[in-house]
């Protein structure tokens, strides 16, 4: 079935427009969290004061401080004040509330969303859903509303990459499908890049307004994924579909520990090193760098745009081309050295002596730690798992990574004396562990596996027709399509495999 370029376009921009939501109001808790608003009028009496939520009691230079941010309502521009939330909640929110449902939905949305009969109605339910749960944390900010919020966005958002990866399947052929996601992966820096100048959005507007701002995304970006193409119904052709559940791909990963167990273990670890980041540099640089927070805020956002891009789009392009030239380890090799390179960096940032060079050592961070989400799946797809299972392992690590990523947050939260000395040191501890980790297991699949057994690789023919429900089948039975509760292969997303839709070699992890 021969596609409009027009139609892929539209679709390509529309899905790529949805995941930039999607990151945009996962990552806003944590920086509307930093924004420690501190009144021009207050600046001298809160100078050196311990910042602490207007409902909290303290002394001293403290309590004066938050006298005077209370005076000049201060809980319209922090949400830390609107909803008197404490360090070690924070640590609740950005971790378990969130990731553990998120994995859990996540892990089911690919089936769900193969026996959908229209996935552009899934997924536009899917962005209304978590933009209205996000707004929900503006009507009446409390911990536990907050909470609810996070446990709604989490289960709405697991639905976004399988509905995705079903539509560009349809939309682009195996050959152009690298590039495909490879777009559509931009939107998670450009929705973190969006999440960052949140700040100023909050400095100016309000936290409520910044919140506003991307629940309006959310449902401008809900309304144009019906203007996607429908993708036909597809109806997977005959064969052996044993082992493609979650439970069989778990057993896999069990009964060979040494090649698919560390791809998982590596894979893991990493996300937490960079989610463990994420939830806590822009606290940090509002600790340590009080007078640089809209600096910081418009920076990071370059950085994570431009520098993440980069990062991850070059370490798939430079991993395949040294594998096609001989060098299969570098699938695993190139994460590993990343991984240790990026501990070395963030070192730097965090113990900058200055503003400026805190904020380079933050973009080599970023450049090195990158580069490992492409050849991650290339590893995966070529140690033992076959063609007909991919799909169900990329769910299966993308749920693994988010429950073990939660662990890391938690950590920081636990340890965090409310000093930026303190949660730099902390910081840094959590994350260089768990990128040391991640360098050991990467280098592990790089010395027993070489990088995978590249001939179990199977590249899809680009010419092979899209079989649809009302096209003749092999079979001498009727076919039956998943949504009308029949059997055969799952497809694309979730259980699928690897047909001549299936995207599932290039999937994004986290």
């Amino acid at each position: 079935m021969t596609v409009r370029p027009s139609s892929k376009s539209v679709a390509l921009a529309v899905l790529t427009l949805a995941n930039s939501v999607n990151f945009w109001q996962r990552n806003l808790l944590y920086e509307l969290y930093s924004a420690n608003y501190i009144p021009r009028e207050c600046a001298e009496r809160c100078e050196g004061a311990l910042f602490v939520p207007l409902c909290e009691e303290c002394e001293g230079k403290c309590a004066l401080c938050q006298e005077c941010r209370a005076a000049h309502d201060a809980a319209t521009y922090s949400l830390r004040d609107a909803a008197c939330i404490s360090d070690r909640q924070y640590g609740i929110l950005a971790g378990f509330s969130f990731t553990t449902v998120f994995a859990a939905s996540g892990a089911m949305a690919g089936t769900v969303a193969d026996r959908f009969a229209d996935v552009r109605w899934l997924h536009a339910g899917a962005v209304l859903t978590w933009s209205l749960a996000t707004l929900l944390e503006t009507i009446s900010p409390s911990f536990e509303v907050l909470v609810a919020s996070r446990v709604l966005v989490g289960i709405a958002q697991g639905f976004n990459a399988p509905c995705s990866y079903a539509v560009i399947a349809h939309h682009y052929a195996p050959a152009e499908r690298a590039t495909a996601n490879g777009v559509y992966s931009a939107g998670t820096y450009v929705g973190s890049a969006l999440s960052s100048l949140s700040l100023v959005a909050a400095m100016m507007l309000g936290w409520r307004g910044a919140t506003a701002l991307a629940v309006a995304a959310g449902f401008i970006g809900a309304a144009l994924l019906r203007a996607v193409e429908r993708p036909p119904r597809v109806v997977p052709p005959p064969c052996d579909c044993r082992g493609t559940n979650l439970v069989a791909a778990w057993h896999r990963v069990a009964s060979n520990p040494r090649r698919l167990g560390a791809v998982y273990f590596a894979s893991s670890v990493r996300a937490t090193a960079t989610v463990s980041l994420w939830t806590y540099l822009p606290l940090y640089y509002a600790r340590a760098f009080p007078s640089f927070k809209v600096a910081f805020a418009i920076l990071y956002a370059v950085g994570l745009f431009a520098c993440g891009s980069f990062s991850s789009t070059a370490g798939g392009i430079l991993a395949d081309a040294l594998a096609r030239r001989g060098r299969r380890d570098a699938r695993a090799h190139l994460p590993a050295l990343g991984s240790l390179a990026s501990a070395l960096a963030i070192a730097a940032a965090l113990y900058a002596p200055s503003f400026q060079a805190s904020i380079a050592g933050l973009f080599a961070y970023i450049l090195l730690a990158e580069c490992w989400l492409g050849p991650c799946v290339a590893l995966l797809a070529s140690n033992g798992v076959p063609t007909h299972a991919v799909g169900t392992h990329v769910a299966l690590l993308l749920a693994g990574n988010q429950l073990v990523a939660c662990v890391g947050p938690y950590l920081i939260s636990s340890l965090d004396d409310g000093t930026s000395a303190g949660l730099r040191h902390h910081v840094l501890l959590v994350v260089a562990a768990f990128s040391l980790a991640a360098a050991l297991g990467f280098a592990f699949v790089g010395a027993t596996s070489g990088g995978g057994d590249f001939h179990h690789d199977t590249i899809p023919d680009k010419h092979a027709p899209l079989l649809r429900s009302d096209a003749p089948t092999l079979s001498s039975h009727p076919p039956r399509h998943p949504a009308h509760g029949g059997g055969g292969c799952s497809t694309a997303t979730g259980e699928g495999g690897a047909t001549p839709s299936s995207p599932s070699f290039h999937a994004p992890i986290v």
